[in-house]
């Protein structure tokens, strides 16, 4: 059992054996291939192996697993046992040794073993009270659709984008406002890390109390008190005009479509 898997948006392999080792059971199955997966910052490396996965009450029989031998990450990221990423499959080709085509991802898994009957997962992404360290309130994935009752008002749905000649969960963004004032007249093109974002006409809206920083968090932060007023805006620093992180998803409902090359974004009900 590995309880602390780290949910990526960015990635589409599921590895364990970070700070535990992976112990093979009665369901596992070596493949006797290897796998190798790179990350901004770090990556793993390690045995490959068939196995039984269950994260909540889905369960697969069949998924791809790397058991890591060898890990280089932040370490601000440990206690960590491992990744499941849950972009497209496109992104895992040529990560596990003698297979050039990508390999199931945990969704795909649950799609082709009749689990779920659509390619899609939405999230509710909880608080995090960054001058302690901890998140505040649960968060919550939910595989084959979304709930309904977390959703205020319409859905608004985006194209996936198609940009790095393969799909991941990147897509054009109108502008952003501050008041009527809009901080770039171009398309952004966005990956998924009063202001105002405006994407496909409909507008989500950030105060100022979500976007600037607490001063109680700015010496887990680093950040010297010198009267100003710091915000949780940064560089992308990615191939991306902007990445909508932790900070903006904590407040609305996202909805991943994997089937459809679509992205949602709503209210919280």
């Amino acid at each position: 059992t590995f309880g602390n898997v780290l949910v990526d948006t960015g990635s589409s392999s599921l590895w364990v054996g970070a700070s535990s080792p992976y112990i093979p059971g009665p369901n596992s199955k070596a493949t006797g291939e290897t796998y190798s997966v790179g990350y901004d910052e770090g990556g793993a490396t390690g045995l490959v192996y068939l196995d039984t996965v269950t994260i909540g009450s889905a369960t697969v029989t069949n998924q791809h697993i790397g058991a890591a031998n060898q890990t280089s990450l932040p370490a601000d990221l440990y206690p960590l046992d491992g990744f499941i990423g849950l972009s497209f499959n496109g992104s895992n080709a040529h990560t596990i040794s003698g297979i050039s085509e990508p390999t199931n991802t945990f969704l795909d898994s649950l799609v082709e073993e009749g689990v779920i009957g659509q390619a899609l997962w939405s999230m509710v992404v909880p608080a995090l009270d960054v001058a302690a360290g901890q998140q505040v309130g649960e968060g919550e994935i939910l595989f084959g659709g979304y709930d309904a009752s977390k959703v205020e008002g319409e859905i608004t749905w985006l194209d996936v984008t198609n940009e790095f000649g393969l799909f991941a969960w990147s897509f054009n963004m109108d502008g952003i406002y501050f008041g009527d004032s809009q901080i770039s007249s171009d398309d952004f093109r966005t990956v998924s890390s009063t202001i105002h974002y405006s994407m496909g006409g409909q507008n989500f809206t950030l105060t100022s109390e979500q976007y600037v920083i607490p001063p109680n968090a700015y010496a887990a932060l680093n950040i010297t008190d010198d009267g100003r007023h710091y915000t949780w805006f940064s560089s992308a620093g990615y191939q991306a005009d902007a990445i909508l992180g932790q900070a903006w998803l904590q407040f609305f409902y996202s909805i991943y479509d994997v089937g459809n090359t679509k992205i949602g974004f709503a209210n919280y009900a």
